[in-house]
C-alpha cells in the first residue's frame, strides 16, 4: 500500500504537475418553439444567444391564468427593450411566455426544479417566472428567476433559484380592483428594468469576460435598491473575483453577501471554497495550511448540514452536492499531504457527488469528473497493487469520459496510461499517453506525455 502511494507520487503526480487544487481548475420539457427530429418527435428548439433569457407564463395558485400571462408578456417586452439598450455587443435572446411552457409545481422548491429542467431543455441561462397567490381580499406576486450555470462549471455554486425582489403584495383582489393590476404591473416593470443590468453581468460572466462582467455588476451595486438586491450582486461579484484569482476581493464580497438570509448559504459555500484555495498549497507536505484546510472543512460541513447533509445531496440538491464535493477535496488534500488520513471521508463525499450527477444534475458534470479522479487517488493510496492500479484506472477512465475541460481530460487519460503501465499493459499505456499528449498540445503536460509514450514504446520493443 505504501509502495503504491510512493510510486504514484513519483510517477504520476509530480511529472504531470497534478495539483489537487481542483477547485481552482473548476467548479421539464416545454417551450412552444419546437423542432421535429427525423423520427417525428417534437423537441424544444434550443436558444442560441450569448445570453439566453426565457420568461415562463406566471401562474396563479399553481395554474395558468390570464393576469399571469399578461404580466409575463410585459416582463418579456421590458427585457427585449432594456437589455440591448444597456449593451450592444452581447448577443441576447429573449424568449417570451408565448413560446415557453408554464412551470409545474405547487411550492417554491418544485417550481425551481421545473425551471431547472426547462433551462436545460431549451438552453436558457436565466428563466424568469412568477407565482400569484390570489385571495378574495388580497393579491401577492412573487417573481423569481432561475440561474442556469451550465455554461461555466466554475459558476455552478451560483446555479439555482433567486427571488426577483421581495413579493409584491396588495390588500386588494385583482378581480375587483383594476388599479391593483396596474400597480403590480408598474412595480414589476420597474423591478425588471432594475435587474436587467445584473442579467447583462451574468451574460458576460458566462462568456468568461470577467472584467466586463465586473464592470456591469459594480454599476448595479452602486444603485442597488435594497440590501437583498445588493447581496445578490455581491454574491456574483465574489464568484467573479474568485475566477480572476483575486481571492481577497472574493472573500470580502462573500462575507458581505453572507449577512443577508437570501444569499447566506451560497455565500458561505463561496467562503469555504476561497478558504480551500488559500490553504491547499497543491496538497504537498509542508506546503499546506492545515488550520486553513480544517476551517474550510468546517465551513463546507456547516453548509451541508444546513441543506440536509448527504441525504440532500442524494436527493438532488445541487448546492449540497457542491458542498460535499468541497469537503471531499479538503479531506483528500489533508490525506495527500500526510497531515491526517481522511481517505475514507474523501471517498464518501466524492461518491455522493457522483451519485448526485448521475441523478440528473447536469451542472455537476465536471465536479463528478474530479470526484472520480479523487476516488482514483484514494484507491492508489489505500489499496495494494495490482488492485490499486486497476481500481484507479477505472476511476480515471470515468473522469476522462465525464469532464468537459480538455486540459483535465488530457491529465486523466495520462493517469489511465500510468495505471496501464503499472499493470503491464504497455501497448494500451502508449495509446493513452499519445492521445492525452495530442489533447494537451504544446504544453508542459503534452511534452511530458509524449516523452512517456516514447520511452514506454521503446521498453515494449525491447520486451519483445
Amino acid at each position: 500500500m505504501e509502495d503504491a502511494w510512493r510510486r504514484v507520487r513519483a510517477g504520476l503526480l509530480t511529472p504531470l504537475g497534478a495539483a489537487i487544487g481542483l477547485a481552482a481548475s473548476l467548479a421539464t420539457l416545454g417551450g412552444a418553439i419546437v423542432a421535429l427530429t427525423p423520427g417525428g418527435r417534437v423537441v424544444p428548439m434550443r436558444m442560441a444567444g450569448d445570453l439566453n433569457v426565457a420568461i415562463a407564463p406566471f401562474t396563479t395558485n399553481g395554474s395558468t391564468a390570464p393576469e399571469g400571462a399578461a404580466l409575463s408578456r410585459d416582463v418579456a417586452k421590458a427585457l427585449r427593450s432594456q437589455l440591448p439598450r444597456l449593451d450592444h455587443s452581447l448577443q441576447i435572446e429573449v424568449r417570451g411566455p408565448e413560446s415557453v411552457a408554464p412551470l409545474t409545481g405547487r411550492n417554491e422548491a418544485s417550481r425551481a426544479r421545473s425551471a431547472r429542467a426547462l433551462a436545460q431543455a431549451i438552453g436558457a441561462d436565466i428563466v424568469v417566472y412568477g407565482e400569484f397567490t390570489a385571495g378574495p381580499q388580497s393579491t401577492s406576486l412573487q417573481p423569481a428567476f432561475y440561474l442556469n450555470a451550465a455554461k461555466l462549471p466554475s459558476a455552478s455554486t451560483l446555479g439555482g433559484r433567486y427571488g426577483y425582489g421581495k413579493a409584491i403584495s396588495l390588500p386588494y383582489s385583482l378581480a375587483v380592483s383594476p388599479p391593483a393590476r396596474a400597480e403590480i404591473r408598474a412595480t414589476l416593470i420597474r423591478r425588471t428594468e432594475a435587474y436587467a443590468e445584473t442579467f447583462i453581468g451574468v451574460g458576460y460572466y458566462l462568456l468568461h469576460s470577467l472584467a466586463t462582467a465586473e464592470r456591469h455588476l459594480r454599476h448595479v451595486l452602486a444603485s442597488a435598491p435594497s440590501a437583498v438586491d445588493a447581496a445578490l450582486v455581491r454574491l456574483l461579484l465574489g464568484n467573479v473575483a474568485d475566477q480572476r484569482g483575486a481571492v481577497g476581493a472574493a472573500a470580502r464580497d462573500y462575507t458581505l453577501a453572507a449577512r443577508v438570509e437570501s444569499t447566506h448559504v451560497r455565500a458561505q459555500l463561496g467562503q469555504a471554497y476561497v478558504g480551500y484555495e488559500l490553504a491547499h498549497g497543491h496538497c504537498q507536505a509542508g506546503g499546506i495550511s492545515a488550520t486553513g484546510l480544517e476551517s474550510a472543512a468546517k465551513q463546507f460541513g456547516l453548509v451541508l448540514h444546513t441543506l440536509g447533509g448527504l441525504t440532500a445531496v442524494r436527493g438532488g440538491s445541487a448546492l449540497a452536492a457542491k458542498a460535499a464535493f468541497g469537503a471531499g477535496q479538503v479531506y483528500l488534500c489533508l490525506s495527500a499531504a500526510r497531515v491526517a488520513p481522511r481517505w475514507r471521508q474523501a471517498r464518501d463525499y466524492f461518491a455522493a457527488t457522483i451519485d448526485a450527477y448521475a441523478g440528473s444534475l447536469a451542472e455537476l458534470r465536471d465536479a463528478a469528473a474530479e470526484a472520480h479522479a479523487g476516488i482514483g487517488l484514494c484507491e492508489l493510496a489505500t489499496e495494494k497493487a495490482p488492485t490499486a492500479y486497476a481500481n484507479a484506472r477505472r476511476e480515471y477512465q470515468a473522469a476522462a469520459v465525464t469532464t468537459t475541460i480538455s486540459s483535465r481530460r488530457a491529465y486523466f487519460e495520462g493517469a489511465v496510461g500510468f495505471a496501464d503501465a503499472q499493470l503491464g499493459e504497455y501497448s494500451s499505456a502508449v495509446v493513452m499517453y499519445r492521445d492525452a499528449a495530442r489533447i494537451a498540445g504544446a504544453t508542459t503536460l503534452g511534452r511530458t506525455l509524449t516523452r512517456r509514450a516514447a520511452r514506454l514504446s521503446r521498453h515494449g520493443r525491447r520486451a519483445r
